[in-house]
């Protein structure tokens, strides 16, 4: 079947019209020629290069439109040049000679020309290219298209002018002439047409409207449907139920697209359908495009697979050093304890030195711990912020006054100068910003051999915005001007043998940064080498609001004088951690026994009443989470009759205290344990208990 002879055209008005004019002005016949046929020839050569355009156009916004946020350029420049590579049948002359194709953000970087630039005589079109579905912007398709058309129609005319003025004597016969020769225009356009059709490297089925049934196929489709006779058959019996009845609804809508599967005998294949309404022997037809996308699925497939590796190895990650911080943790905790009990006891000042010393090491080696911990949960992409109304004054006096004793060890002098209106109650992350302070000005303190280090507060507005700066200098030894940019990468120290002796994991700027990016703000250094170095801290500012102060007068009261007969139970199967939570709970005038299991715990409960239970949750056999079940399935839907439970663990993640609460323990104690945080759990649960018996 041939496209050209189904094309429906219709006796030209504008032809007739000319041929009345001729026979009755035959001295204006130049005047009519240039004024009236040329510029309709250039019209109809225009139009037909716009229509060429516009068809072309669809079909590369359906290849841009597979997916939302990339872009597969390598297969629109392929669609590109399948486009330039379009020739007129009769003179091999490109139908086009240059495409432009801009982007919209965020893909506007990706913009590519292609063929020549400029083409004079061009008929040139800009199509923008929508998203199918969303109709978003995407695109701008400029395409020149050669003056083929406008060519060849030109010659003819001139050819018939040169006729027409052989004499008025052949006036009638020229006109007719004329108008014959006018439909052999037509008839060429139609047979460009039909080129084009067959031409498309993208499969292109005539189809029916009305019925759906096939009426010509162009080369690309034949081979695609080789197995398939296409001659009669139904679109129903090609697309997927419904496919095709949402696609004749571009007769009311324009031109639309679908994806789809297209039933082959070897089996299905994902498509993308797209519909566009044509005029043929006078009745409505669609020509329904056949975009191949099983490539772009099977990417789309490793592509998810991939991701599904990268986060099961960023959980497995995760879990491991989870494991280990509680691995590593158990034992401080009895090396930070015990080295407290110790030094309450009556030592030798050398005694009491190495113990110092033992206490020290143990406290770095924990510090290291954090630091590991907090870049893992950056790399998992975990690492969070939660905010609240905090006392900045307080905050910064409170961090001041920690690393001032450091400072003094080593013989530094710190400064703190407080802007004048510093606000006192501001909305941000009490943790995070005392930990972002902390690394500086332990920094400053590290690479200080003499002199001193300073923390300097102010604010700034900028756009509208009030900033909070944090500004940290020292007189240290500075960072060549080279290893700057190096600074904030993971794991990385200046390769300096002055820098050498004073380790580090070369972490902790890393989190000074995320910590700052987390709270919207930025960090930025200054350093010259011998000189000192200075970090600036920029964060928003937001005010919040003033709250009154929290009287903690119950722990200035000995927690015996509170309420008598305290019995805990300590339950802990490594016994260094038990019988150190054991002597702490017994220093403190409290009655501790202790189990080493789980089902131990249980029965030991069952047997006696206690005051406070502190769980290990990290236990062989029956867990500490176990133990909490037991005990939930023993009350059942009565009252609570089992003792507050304090878990015990070394999960010192910011959400761990949340997740345990919600799992029925009653409160937190990390490990290693602190002798404070100990006294604060103890006298809340002791004055609540007293205020029951009351």
């Amino acid at each position: 079947m041939n496209l050209a002879r189904r094309v429906n055209r219709r006796p030209d008005p504008i032809a007739v019209v000319f041929l009345v004019l001729m026979l009755a002005l035959a001295i204006l016949t130049s005047l009519d020629w240039l004024l009236i046929l040329e510029p309709r020839l250039r019209s109809e050569a225009e139009t037909t290069a716009r229509a060429l355009t516009d068809a072309n156009a669809r079909s590369i916004e359906q290849i841009i439109s597979l997916d939302d946020d990339e872009l597969d350029i390598n297969t629109i420049r392929s669609a590109v040049s399948e486009m330039l590579i379009l020739t007129d049948a009769q003179t091999a002359t490109p139908f086009f000679v240059g495409v432009d194709l801009e982007f919209a953000p965020p893909w506007e970087q990706d913009s590519f020309s292609m063929g020549e630039p400029k083409c004079d005589p061009c008929f040139t079109n800009s199509i923008p290219l929508f998203q199918t579905g969303s109709g978003r912007l995407i695109g701008n398709l400029t395409v020149h298209a050669s003056p083929v058309f406008y060519q060849a129609m030109r010659d003819d005319t001139r050819n018939s002018f040169l006729i027409w003025t052989t004499g008025l004597l052949a006036l009638m016969s020229l006109g007719w002439w004329a108008l014959s020769l006018h439909q052999k225009y037509s008839t060429q356009s139609d047979i460009r047409a039909s080129a084009i059709f067959d031409a498309s490297p993208i499969p292109l089925l005539l189809v029916g409207e009305s019925d759906g049934t096939v009426k010509d196929a162009n080369e690309a489709a034949e081979t695609l449907f080789a197995t398939t006779s296409l001659s009669g058959l139904n679109m129903n019996e090609l697309l997927e139920p419904t496919a095709f009845s949402q696609l004749a609804s571009a007769t009311r809508h324009g031109s639309l697209s679908l994806e789809t599967t297209l039933k082959l005998p070897e089996g299905r294949l994902p498509v993308i359908a797209t519909a566009t309404p044509v005029d043929i022997d006078e009745r409505l037809s669609l020509i329904i495009g056949i975009i191949d996308i099983s490539e772009h699925k099977a990417f789309e497939k490793r592509i998810e697979a991939e991701k599904e590796k990268s986060e099961s190895a960023s959980r497995a990650k995760s879990d491991f050093l989870a494991a280990m911080s509680h691995e590593i943790r158990t034992p401080l905790n009895g090396i930070l304890g015990f080295t407290h009990v110790l030094n309450k006891t009556s030592l030798a000042d050398d005694q009491r030195e190495h113990l110092e010393l033992i206490d020290i090491s143990a406290r770095n080696l924990l510090s290291i711990i954090e630091e590991i911990l907090d870049f893992s949960r950056i790399e998992a992409g975990k690492f969070q912020v939660r905010e609240s109304d905090v006392d900045l004054p307080n905050l910064l006096a409170d961090t001041v006054r920690l690393f001032r004793v450091k400072a003094e060890e080593k013989r530094l002098e710190l400064l703190y100068r407080e802007a004048a209106d510093l606000p006192h109650w501001i909305h941000t992350d009490d943790l995070r910003v005392r930990q972002l302070i902390g690394i500086l000005l332990d920094n400053a303190i590290k690479f200080t051999p003499r002199g001193g280090l300073e923390l300097q507060t102010s604010m700034v507005t900028d756009n509208s915005e009030t900033y909070l700066i944090l500004r940290v200098s020292d007189s240290g030894i500075g960072i060549p001007h080279d290893e700057l940019p190096k600074l904030f990468e993971p794991f990385y120290q200046v390769d300096q043998s002055s820098r050498r002796p004073f380790g580090g994991t070369g972490l902790g700027l890393v989190i000074a940064r995320n910590i700052c990016e987390s709270l919207g703000g930025h960090i930025e250094v200054d350093s010259e080498e011998g000189h000192g170095t200075c970090f600036t801290v920029k964060l928003p500012l937001r005010l919040g609001e003033e709250k009154i102060p929290e009287n903690n007068t119950a722990l200035s009261t000995p927690l015996d004088a509170r309420l008598p007969d305290i019995r805990a139970l300590v339950v802990d199967d490594d016994p260094i951690n038990g019988k150190l939570l054991v002597y702490l709970l017994q220093a403190r005038n409290i009655i501790a026994d202790r189990a080493e299991s789980g089902s131990r715990a249980i029965q030991m409960m069952a047997d006696r009443q206690y005051n406070l239970v502190f769980l290990d949750l990290h236990m062989p056999g029956i867990s500490g989470w176990d133990v909490v079940k037991e005990l939930q399935r023993q009350q059942g839907t009565g009252e609570r009759k089992y003792p507050p439970i304090i878990a015990t663990t070394a999960d010192v993640q910011k959400d761990s205290r949340e997740r345990l609460l919600n799992d029925g323990m009653d409160d937190f104690l990390a490990k290693p344990v602190n002798p404070e945080t100990l006294d604060r759990i103890i006298t809340r649960w002791t004055q609540a208990k007293a205020q029951q018996t009351g």
